[in-house]
């Protein structure tokens, strides 16, 4: 995948070798290697249609508060799992599998909820959802360098927290009657 006239060099530097053992990134980074990481999350996101489905199949059954607190709590038991649980492969595919389930639930629910406030907010909310797609990942990559774990796990569990506060008025306006 690297061009040809890339220069090749031996100078690169292994994880072990750039981070102490002790450091927080390391402890973070060591698991599975990185075929068995790339080969999870793309089993992770065959698995990951599983919150769609799920989300049809309640299909507002039991409300938007419920599954919606679900989905967020879903999410934070998967990272919490994910930074302090077991560092095998197959608990990393377990682990990052249920923060996508939890993600997709969460976003149908989150658009339901938005939809039947008013249907243009949808389109309002997209360039928004991006740009805090683009941003997340960058802060989380600041804040791993140099808050190491615990400051990316609160980062990560504070955003999804922002995610219910910012969605609670809007699932109050979608339940009052017109």
């Amino acid at each position: 995948m690297v061009s040809r006239s890339w220069p090749i060099s031996q100078t690169v530097k292994t994880a072990e070798e750039e981070w102490p053992s002790e450091s927080p990134k390391r402890t973070f980074l060591s698991g599975p290697n990185s075929e068995q990481t790339l080969h999870a999350i793309g089993e992770s996101v065959l698995f990951s249609a599983l919150g769609s489905a799920g989300a049809y199949f309640l299909d507002d059954r039991i409300g938007l508060k419920l599954p919606i607190a679900g989905s967020i709590l879903l999410i934070n038991v998967a990272l919490f799992g994910m930074m302090f649980g077991s560092r095998s492969a197959a608990m990393f595919l377990l682990y990052i599998s249920l923060l996508q389930i939890g993600w997709i639930f969460l976003n149908c629910y989150l658009y339901s909820a938005l939809i039947e406030v008013n249907n243009l907010l949808v389109p309002a909310a997209m360039p928004l959802a991006t740009f805090g797609s683009a941003l997340g990942a960058s802060a989380m990559g600041y804040v791993l360098e140099h808050e190491g774990l615990i400051g990316s796990l609160a980062l990560a569990v504070g955003a999804t927290i922002l995610t219910a506060l910012l969605t609670i008025p809007f699932i109050h306006a979608a339940r009052r009657p017109t």
